[in-house]
């Protein structure tokens, strides 16, 4: 789902079953022999009819908790992993999920609800802000310092 300014991150995610994708990145994690954790960016090329990775970053990424609502628990599954455990079979649901600030305008401004349609309270990040809201008062009160101390090029 579209983000708020061009070539930012997305207000919300979709999940979805591609097996063309699926083996894509199958084919790359083989090849790798990762065993870590690791979001794959991934495009629709188009002209060539194909999906191409762009990257692979080792670490946990930003919309995890959407993965969470879809009912895939990545860091319990790391955990398992570390304990040489037998991973439970992944299944998880055709759905979306909104970010938190989307998801408050999804609630709050009745002409935004037509891009988030379809999208349950429960696959909002706005569950997980009202059961521990510091973690967002954090990364808000961080932007606005960072706002407040960058240096802007004198007026002309």
């Amino acid at each position: 789902m579209e983000g708020y300014h061009s070539f930012g991150t997305p207000t919300g995610i979709e999940f979805l079953y591609d097996r063309e994708t699926y083996e894509v990145v199958r084919r790359v994690v083989e090849t790798l022999h990762w065993s870590g954790i690791a979001p794959v960016d991934l495009r629709d090329d188009e002209q060539d009819k194909c999906v191409k990775v762009i990257e692979i970053n080792p670490r946990f990424w930003g919309s995890i908790l959407g993965s969470l609502t879809a009912g895939v628990n990545f860091p319990y599954l790391v955990c398992l992993v570390g304990l040489r455990a037998k991973l439970p079979a992944m299944v998880y649901p055709c759905q979306r999920f909104v970010g938190g600030k989307a998801a408050l305008s999804m609630l709050m401004l009745p002409w935004m609800r037509h891009q988030y349609a379809g999208v349950a309270f429960q696959h909002t990040g706005l569950r997980f802000i009202i059961q521990d809201p510091l973690p967002e008062l954090w990364a808000e009160c961080m932007h606005w310092y960072q706002r407040s101390t960058r240096t802007r090029p004198p007026l002309a």
